[in-house]
């Protein structure tokens, strides 16, 4: 082919690029900075201030074209706030709205006289490059989604930020006292695939903090997520660096909660993925499930590097409730590299529970370099509360969706039965485990895991290269119950395996594995020692005893499966720990049993 014919076969392309590139070109030179500021005094005038073009920033965005900035600055008096008494609706195209506050002020949009949410964003053209950034949000009460189902009395939703079909990109905000139905602070709805955008996709919210927003729960009966913070519908949100506290839901999601179809108009069996990274979520209250987070059939979640604390999923009476921390029904969840502590649940799952159901589409479910820790549920003596740690529960209508562990510390979590770990009907496997010093509250056994294989012999369970040592289980009276695990089984029973594993007290119930039978397992001591990272947090309490530092070798000291390698889960983590800061000495050659810490733990973090 010669130039000339090359040159005829792309012209087509080639022309159609330019014109997009000219196109782009000139709506770049008429892009323009948009200047709203108020004077700040008592009868100022009606126009504004030398140097800005408006006084309120819904008249800046009404002039606005594709490209421009809108910089909305504090006022003229130098307020340390300055509050805009108004609600705005962004365009059908591409703009940014930021806050210009001099040093140390603040600058909030305030819908308490406009009513309504505070800011929406409804258009497919608003994509990520749509972006509000560095407000205040507050005052919001939320409007109606006209997508929802029943159609004749749709929820009023998004108190603080409304995004219906569009997928803007939230900096550096402050959404706060915001209420709804569902989605107190944001609510996001993508009721078709963004044409704009990748389908499903939703907004990118970044160094944000939702504080003290409240969701009064959606309407239909059951258990609903609402999302007292954050409620996403049938959309992918990723979150970055950013803050949940205070919220509230009257239903499910305290701080944030996902669900499926919400209208016919929505697409059918379509799978979402959010994603929550470098994020806090702490304070915040359900009164049925999910104190921090909630989400249902068809979400899938990828958590990592999160503080999840002091959440709580529970009804008034602390009898109900589950998921003080995280509730996740039929979906697909991935906890890695995350601190969950303190939280409670009134009935089960303190730290966390996994629910699927005959109408789920169940898949495995994994946690990863995580630290469960001081987790609890109510109790109930008459109908025990389980899982105070975490409870995983398989319905009747799917089998063998796993739950793994991987490098988990399950420590000091307490429920009326199985403080640590509760899998009911659901298959399991731990791995590189530390299980300690949980406790089961009655007369029931297994104060660090209890299985019941719900009959069905492919409900597996298998613990390789972990630790149960000092769980507590069942009164003082009843010292036979004081199991690290316990296994139930009624009919079928699944198969247990237990290999390169020390458990101080052993294992009780049907079908119980011949535990000594495999010269790799132990009842023994693990010793632990303190570590000697600061600041110091009591998730340090796990490491091992090894010489010269300590007095003598912990039974778990390369007594594991496997060589360390690149390619090993713990590779680049430790069990050990060294007299000098920073105090580290990372695991070589045969795996230490238990959990291994990061190179470095901060803000609790494992």
């Amino acid at each position: 082919m010669n130039l000339a014919d090359h040159f005829n076969l792309l012209s087509g392309r080639t022309l159609a690029s330019a014109a997009l590139v000219l196109a782009c070109m000139s709506a770049s030179a008429s892009a323009a900075d948009i200047v709203v500021q108020q004077w700040g005094y008592v009868n100022p005038p009606t126009t504004p201030p030398p140097g800005a073009n408006f006084l309120t920033i819904q008249s800046a965005i009404n002039s606005s074209s594709a490209g421009d900035r809108i910089l909305v600055r504090s006022n003229v008096n130098g307020d340390i706030v300055t509050t805009y008494p108004e609600s705005i609706v962004f365009p059908a195209l591409n703009i940014e709205v930021l806050a210009q506050p001099t040093h140390g002020s603040e600058i909030v949009i305030d819908a308490t006289l406009a009513g309504g949410s505070v800011v929406t964003i409804n258009s497919p053209a608003n994509t990520r490059s749509s972006v509000l950034e560095g407000f205040t949000v507050t005052g919001g009460v939320g409007a109606v989604d006209p997508f929802r189902v029943p159609a004749a009395a749709p929820p009023i939703v998004g108190g603080g930020i409304y995004c219906l079909n569009s997928t803007p990109t939230i900096r550096n905000c402050r959404i706060v006292r915001n209420k709804a139905r569902q989605g107190g602070g944001l609510y996001v709805h993508m009721v078709l695939s963004n044409p704009l955008s990748s389908p499903l996709s939703g907004p990118l919210i970044v160094d944000c903090q939702f504080v003290n927003n409240f969701a009064s729960a959606a309407s239909g009966g059951g258990y609903l997520p609402s999302g007292g913070g954050l409620h996403a519908v049938n959309c992918s949100i990723e979150i970055e660096s950013t803050t949940f506290s205070f919220n509230r839901s009257d239903d499910s999601g305290g701080g944030a909660s996902w669900e499926p179809h919400a209208t016919p108009s929505d697409p059918p069996l379509a799978f979402v993925n959010s994603t929550i990274e470098d994020c806090d979520f702490h304070d915040n209250l359900a009164l049925a499930h999910g104190g921090a987070i909630s989400a249902v059939v068809n979400s899938n979640l990828s958590v990592s590097r999160t503080l999840i604390n002091s959440n709580r999923a529970s009804d008034s009476a602390q009898t109900g409730g589950g998921g003080g921390g995280i509730y996740w029904e039929g979906s697909s969840l991935t906890i890695e590299s995350c601190d969950i502590s303190s939280n409670f649940a009134g009935a089960k799952g303190g730290g966390v529970l996994i629910e699927s159901d005959g109408g789920d589409m169940g898949t495995p479910s994994l946690l990863k370099h995580t630290t469960i820790n001081r987790n609890s549920t109510g109790s109930d003596l008459t109908a025990p509360h389980v899982g105070g740690g975490v409870s995983a529960v398989l319905g009747s209508g799917l089998s063998a969706i796993e739950t793994v562990f991987d490098n988990c510390l399950i420590v000091s979590n307490e429920s009326d039965s199985a403080g640590g770990v509760d899998l009911d009907g659901s298959a399991a496997s731990f791995s590189n485990c530390t299980i300690s010093q949980n406790k089961a509250r009655g007369t029931f056994v297994a104060g660090g895991v209890r299985h019941d294989d719900g009959a069905s012999a492919i409900n597996t369970v298998k613990f390789t290269n972990c630790i149960l040592d000092q769980n507590l289980g069942g009164l003082a009276s009843s010292p036979v119950n004081a199991w690290e695990v316990d296994f139930f089984s009624l009919g079928t029973q699944a198969q247990k395996t237990i290999t390169f594993t020390i458990m101080q007290k052993g294992a009780s119930g049907t079908g119980l594995p011949a535990f000594m039978a495999s010269a790799s397992n132990l009842t023994a001591n693990p010793r632990f020692v303190l570590g000697s990272v600061t600041p110091y947090s009591s998730n340090q309490r796990f490491y091992l005893s090894h010489s010269p530092q300590q007095v003598a070798n912990s039974p778990a000291y390369d007594a594991g499966s496997f060589s360390v390698g690149p390619t090993s889960t713990v590779y680049g983590r430790t069990c050990r720990t060294l007299v000098s800061l920073p105090g580290y000495s990372f695991d070589t050659g045969i795996v230490d049993i238990g959990f291994h810490y990061a190179e470095t733990v901060l803000s609790g973090m494992p």
